[in-house]
């Protein structure tokens, strides 16, 4: 049986930590999803993000890159799996392993997840 569960947390300024446990029997943790939200209405997220990443036939396309700049690829970890100054705003790379990734360009950050 599959059940979705959700919970409102107020995290601290600075470092925190979660930790998700269960009491009895098999359980299963598919994903975790880590939203912030802004106490004010005049604090918008950004919306203008040029960054888009997607896969096709074992290649990672990413468009709206800073010209100029350094496009970094890191794992959850925080590990840098890719880093280039790139000199086009779109770049095509092999990267095929399944994961959730993190893609920065200039000041745009955009997620992307390879697999299930």
């Amino acid at each position: 049986m599959l059940s979705d569960f959700s919970q409102d947390i107020v995290l601290n300024k600075g470092n925190n930590s979660i930790k998700i446990t269960y009491r009895s029997g098999i359980t299963e943790l598919r994903y975790i999803e880590l939203q912030e939200y802004l106490e004010t209405a005049i604090a918008q997220p950004k919306t203008d993000n040029p960054l888009r990443a997607w896969t096709s036939n074992g290649l990672l396309h990413v468009t709206g890159l800073t010209v100029g700049k350094m496009m970094s690829i890191y794992n959850t970890s925080g590990a840098l799996v890719f880093g280039k100054i790139v000199g086009s705003k779109e770049i095509e790379i092999p990267l095929s392993a399944q994961g959730v990734y993190i893609i920065k360009s200039g000041e745009n950050l955009v997620n992307l997840v390879i697999g299930n």
